[in-house]
This record gives C-alpha cells, sequence and structure tokens, in this order.
C-alpha cells in the first residue's frame, strides 16, 4: 500500500517539473502582456492629465474626438483578425506546422495593413466634412479639428 502512494507522489513530481517551464513562460508572457497594458494606460492617463490641464476645453474635446474616431477606424482596420488569429495560430502550433504559422500572421499583417491604408484615407479625405459637420459655428475650430483628423488618419498608417 506504502509503494502505491509513493508511485502517485513520483508522478506527481514529474508532471509539476514538466509543467514548470510551460508555467514559466506563460508567466513571462502575461507579465509583460500586464506591464505594457499598465503603462499604457498610464501614458494615456498622463497625457489627458496634461492637455486637460494646459489646453483649452475646446483642445481637450478636439482631442477625444479625434482619439475616439481613430480607435473606432482602429478597431474597423483590424476586421476581427485578431481574435481569428490567435486562433489560428494556436491551432498550427499545435500540429506542428510552423510554416503555417508564418503564413497566418504574414496574410493578416498585410490584410491589416491594407485596411488600415483604406479606412486612413477615408478619414483624411471626410475630415473637411466631420469637422464642419460638428463645427459649424465656429471656423477656426472647424479649422483646428479638420487638421486634428487628418493628423489622426495619418498617424493610423
Amino acid at each position: 500500500m506504502g509503494d502505491l502512494g509513493d508511485r502517485a507522489i513520483d508522478q506527481d513530481d514529474t508532471t509539476a517539473a514538466s509543467l514548470s517551464p510551460s508555467m514559466l513562460q506563460i508567466t513571462k508572457g502575461s507579465g509583460a502582456t500586464f506591464i505594457g497594458s499598465v503603462t499604457g494606460l498610464l501614458l494615456a492617463f498622463i497625457s489627458r492629465l496634461l492637455i486637460a490641464r494646459f489646453g483649452t476645453q475646446a483642445e481637450y474635446g478636439l482631442y477625444v474626438l479625434a482619439l475616439a474616431i481613430l480607435s473606432i477606424f482602429g478597431l474597423v482596420a483590424t476586421l476581427g483578425l485578431i481574435s481569428g488569429i490567435s486562433r489560428n495560430i494556436a491551432a498550427a502550433q499545435a500540429k506542428g506546422q510552423s510554416w503555417k504559422t508564418r503564413q497566418f500572421v504574414f496574410a493578416s499583417l498585410a490584410i491589416v495593413v491594407a485596411s488600415s491604408v483604406v479606412l486612413a484615407m477615408v478619414l483624411f479625405l471626410s475630415a473637411g466634412f466631420i469637422s464642419s459637420a460638428f463645427f459649424s459655428s465656429t471656423g477656426a475650430c472647424a479649422t483646428v479639428a479638420n487638421i486634428c483628423l487628418r493628423g489622426a488618419a495619418l498617424s493610423a498608417v
């Protein structure tokens, strides 16, 4: 009876030892992702604080408007490939088909870059209409909005 218990403990130790490198890799990856996310959120918060502190209400409003439009266009530009590509890459890696992984990455990158360029051109060309539609009462504000939207379009590429 004691022999069976010893074998169970040995098997558990073997399983824990084989999972350790995998768990270490997962922990490192999630730690890097977490640190990057926190850093990005902190920088966004600081930039909004600086714009709110040193800019006018109109400038902050333009910043938020441009950021919202850029976020919407960025979401549309990815075409849902973020979740789809991760599923396909995981399946290819599980089957040991690293060449498919490279194909998935390059194809999705090409599609996203092409859609980003098209959407950036649409945003750039429609910036005048958007700025006059939202800021028709003040000419200077419409001009600044037009410039902000065109800058956002160029930064999307």
